[in-house]
């Protein structure tokens, strides 16, 4: 089990300047009540998918991701664990920002 969040941690360390900048987004234009929360859901949810289109444009799937293949692991199941642990760091920074 620690080597699986070590894994997908390395995994997510590719991703997390695309993820925190649209979470940012997000809790600013939900704190400054231009958005409901619905909609950031919505627009994290849009983020996540502009982060697999650019991913896959940019990166050949042949070509990448040989460390976390050749351990063993799906990068498939790796999407999933890293977009599940930012989907929940933004539920969390979410549930804060409301509070007032």
């Amino acid at each position: 089990m620690n080597y699986t969040i070590r894994i997908t941690w390395y995994f997510y360390k590719s991703l997390i300047i695309w993820c925190l900048l649209v979470s940012f987004f997000a809790i600013y234009y939900v704190f400054e009540g231009e958005l409901n929360i619905a909609l950031a859901f919505i627009v994290k949810i849009f983020g996540y998918a502009s982060a697999l289109g650019v991913r896959y444009l940019n990166y050949n799937s042949s070509k990448t991701n040989f460390y976390f293949r050749n351990a063993g692991y799906s990068i498939n199941r790796l999407y999933v664990y890293t977009f599940g642990f930012d989907f929940l760091i933004f539920i969390i920074l979410i549930s804060l920002s409301t509070i007032r």
